[in-house]
Parts: structure tokens; sequence; C-alpha cells
């Protein structure tokens, strides 16, 4: 529940986009996921 843990999430989540087909799924679940508000005001 820390700050910088989002930053890191998004950062394997974007790394994740390059491994076809399993790795673009979770990198865009993740993505999705940590960018929506709800989720921003809960983890900062």
């Amino acid at each position: 529940m820390k700050s910088w843990a989002r930053i890191i999430a998004i950062v394997v989540g974007c790394l994740n986009l390059i491994h076809v087909p399993f790795g673009t799924a979770l990198g865009v679940y993740t993505l999705w996921v940590l960018l929506k508000d709800e989720s921003r005001s809960l983890l900062s």
C-alpha cells in the first residue's frame, strides 16, 4: 500500500506488454486496474 509500489507495478505492466500473448494480456489488465481513479486513491 505504498505510493512507490503502484509506480513499480505500472512499469512492470509495461514491460509485460512485449511478451505475447499472456504477458500482453496481463500487462493490459495491470495498466487498466492501476490507472483507474479508484486504485489511485486507494494506493496513494
